[in-house]
């Protein structure tokens, strides 16, 4: 098995759509910007299944290149970023990188509860 792809990611994905839909009301709208929130998760053995634990959400996350791991990390961030706040706009079928649009999150399938 894929854990990543079949267990621990569309875990990610919900977390991180029920967050930020949750609170959609408390971050002020500002026509023609953006917020860049980071997410640190865990990973837990649970029952023989992984599960992902939010342990925090960050409005002003760091993006520095402090280690190979995060240079990488905030190197493709700041590129994907470039796709999805300029590219996008003019062209909304375009390539977001590894960004996920939440209008592809299938809210109706998925309850945004948090808790188990």
């Amino acid at each position: 098995d894929d854990l990543w792809s079949t267990s621990i990611m569309p875990q990610i994905d919900k977390i991180v759509a029920c967050t930020l839909t949750l609170c959609q009301d408390k971050v002020p709208d500002r026509p023609n910007s953006h917020e860049l929130f980071g997410y640190d998760f865990m990973v837990s053995d649970s029952k023989g299944k992984p599960k992902v634990w939010l342990l925090e959400c960050n409005s002003c996350p760091a993006r520095d290149y402090s280690t190979p791991v995060t240079c990488a990390l905030v190197k493709q961030m700041m590129e994907d970023t470039a796709k999805v706040v300029v590219d996008l706009p003019k062209n909304p079928e375009g390539p977001t990188g590894e960004w996920k649009l939440l209008k592809d999150f299938d809210f109706a399938k998925r309850r945004c509860s948090l808790a188990r």
